[in-house]
This record gives structure tokens, sequence and C-alpha cells, in this order.
């Protein structure tokens, strides 16, 4: 079904299986109110907004949140709004219980997970990122979907090289074997696995690579220094694969 959709162009028929949700919680341990501080003219939050719109449509965006800016923005842009309760924004709390309280709220099919903190995730990746989903779930080759980032630095433990060799056997950063950060930026599953996953993707996931640029996450005063120095140069307008 979804193969004919995407062949047909019917890209906005298949997005309403889709409920995008954007998490924000009114505060965060290591950067207090992130996903308000602003990138150019926009928050983070505001900008989440902007770029999942031209995809799901307003009335597939959710927001969770405790916070009272949260709430407002979902009202201004016509979204859909969950008032989170305090104890599933408490962070020594286990993420499965959140995962699993979401469940009954969202209406549709499958959830894409689109958190404020990656900046750089346009519209079009959204497109791709959904498509490509849909397309190896149909083939059998996934149960879900995650935005990763190659990692090709020299990686070591307390016990020493993890992913490369000293000696004769040392080899070039471009020739390690491959590694893969999880960028956080999208994750798309379908709902029904929440409760058995208790994590928003499965045991087989499809890993959707994206760049340096699209793969940042805000999640230190650094990070948004790095966020606010591409949003002010031309970089980002370089395809770095």
């Amino acid at each position: 079904m979804y193969k004919r959709y995407l062949c047909l162009g019917k890209f906005m028929t298949v997005c309403n299986e889709f409920t995008a949700i954007i998490p924000v919680k009114a505060n965060s341990s290591r950067l207090p109110g992130k996903n308000f501080l602003k990138i150019g003219q926009l928050s983070l939050l505001e900008r989440k907004i902007k770029q999942l719109l031209p995809v799901f449509g307003a009335e597939n965006i959710l927001i969770s949140t405790d916070s009272e800016i949260a709430q407002e923005a979902a009202l201004k842009y016509g979204l859909q709004l969950d008032i989170r309760p305090g104890y599933f924004c408490d962070e020594s709390k286990p993420f499965s219980e959140f995962l699993n309280y979401l469940k009954p709220i969202i209406q549709t099919n499958y959830f894409c997970w689109a958190p404020c903190t990656s900046p750089f995730v346009s519209s079009t990746i959204f497109k791709d990122a959904i498509e490509t989903f849909l397309l190896k779930l149909n083939e059998n080759k996934c149960d879900s979907l995650i935005t990763v980032s190659k990692f090709e630095n020299f990686l070591m433990d307390k016990e020493g090289p993890v992913n490369f060799k000293t000696g004769i056997e040392h080899v070039n950063s471009e020739d390690l074997p491959p590694y893969y950060i999880f960028t956080c930026g999208i994750i798309i599953a379908a709902v029904e696995n929440i409760p058995m996953w208790n994590y928003h993707f499965g045991p087989n996931p499809h890993y959707f690579e994206v760049d340096e640029i699209t793969a940042l996450d805000i999640d230190t005063a650094m990070d948004l220094f790095y966020a606010r120095a591409i949003e002010n140069s031309k970089i980002n307008d370089i395809q770095l694969i």
C-alpha cells in the first residue's frame, strides 16, 4: 500500500498514518531551558514546528510538555497538545514509562520522534526518512528507523584501543571499522511496538545516515555555540555526504 502511495506521489496521504512527536520539557539538567533558546530568529521549539508542518500538517504534530511556553506554541500553530504530568518529566524515572504513557495518546499507526534539540533536520530530511522507513519496512529489512552519523575517529576505553590497533597494524582513520553515533534527530516506528520494546526503536533499526551538521544535537552550551555559528555562516549550504 505504501509503495503504491509513494509511487503516485501521495506523500501527505501516507503522512496521515504518522504522528510527529515533539517532547518538550520545561527544564533540562545540562542546559536549562534549552528547548526555548534561540538559533537565529526562532527558538528551537518553533524551528522544529516549522520543519515539521510541511511534512505532517498541524493535525499530526503532537507536543508533549509541562511547559506553558510550549503549550502556547501548540495553540498558536493548531497542534495536538499533551500536558505532561510532572512524574513523566522527572529524569530519574524510567524513559520507558513515559513512552508507554504516550502510546494511547498517539492516534496513528506510526510515530516520528522529533526533538527540538536537532535544529538542522530539515523538512526534506524528514520526508526522505519516512519514505525510506516505509520502503525498508515493506521489504522486511527493518522494524524502525533512526538517524546516525559515521564515527571515524580513534576510540579508546580504560582498557585501551577499541576500534584500532597500535604498532604495525595501525590504519588511517578513513580505514577504521564502521561505528555510528545515534543522533536522536529522527526515530520512526510503529506505535503498537512500544510496550514490547519499552523503547522508541526496535532491535533491527534502519540506520538513516546524516551529515555532521544534521547530526548536531544540542545538549550543552558548546553545542548551542556550534549551532549558532553554523546558522550564522554559509557552511550549512555544503553537502557533506
